[in-house]
């Protein structure tokens, strides 16, 4: 079970990285047209939290690095950050920072090439996908189910199917570029490792836990 647990998540990092990298890379263009290739300096454009990332972003690669260098530092959970609401600002935690104003509006809604997903669309998709990469970072289990961190439904857990993971990575590919999308779909399917016997096996027995629910 672990040796397929440990193919499964090998199988999911490489569309996790082309996902990741084409993400990151297309918000960073979008927000330096709009407000200068240190956006991510600016504490009036991103809330407190995703400030502090960058902050220790910055610590770790050195106060004059380029924007290019802090950019390929940040992780996921950042990228996804910046689809959230936002929340208290850095410089006066009094002041709500309102990531659809200060980054959907004027500049993030416009790098998806295909179809026109909602912020709250692209903040759900991403965020599960960061869910699933810190997973794997930590070498948790994947094929029980991808735990959503504080998200509850009926007061119970949720739990991401892995299947339903990869079909994450897919939709969001897909309205960054539609041939990204058919990439993922067509080199990196899962289907035969997830729809295996014992993976199958592996699922029914975490779904046998009453107080899960199950996306």
């Amino acid at each position: 079970m672990f040796y397929l647990d440990g193919a499964v998540a090998a199988a999911f990092l490489e569309p996790i990285r082309l996902v990741e990298l084409v993400l990151r890379e297309a918000i960073h263009q979008r927000a330096s047209h709009v407000y200068g290739s240190r956006w991510m300096l600016n504490p009036a454009v991103i809330d407190g939290r995703s400030f502090e990332k960058v902050t220790r972003s910055i610590r770790r690669v050195g106060n004059a690095t380029s924007s290019d260098k802090i950019v390929s530092d940040l992780n996921l959970g950042f990228w996804s950050g910046l689809f959230q609401r936002g929340g208290p600002g850095s410089a006066d935690p009094g002041i709500q920072i309102k990531h659809i104003s200060t980054l959907w509006i004027p500049a993030l809604n416009d790098l998806f090439k295909n179809g026109s997903p909602s912020r709250k669309t692209v903040a759900t998709l991403s965020l599960r996908i960061s869910y699933l990469r810190n997973r794997m970072a930590h070498h948790e289990p994947i094929l029980f189910g991808i735990t959503q961190p504080g998200s509850r439904k009926d007061n119970m857990q949720i739990k991401q199917q892995p299947m339903n993971a990869f079909r994450d990575l897919v939709q969001l590919g897909s309205y960054l570029d539609s041939e990204l999308g058919e990439l993922l779909s067509e080199k990196f399917s899962l289907n035969e490792i997830l729809n295996d016997d014992l993976s199958q096996r592996a699922l029914r027995h975490a779904k046998s836990h009453q107080n899960l629910y199950w996306i």
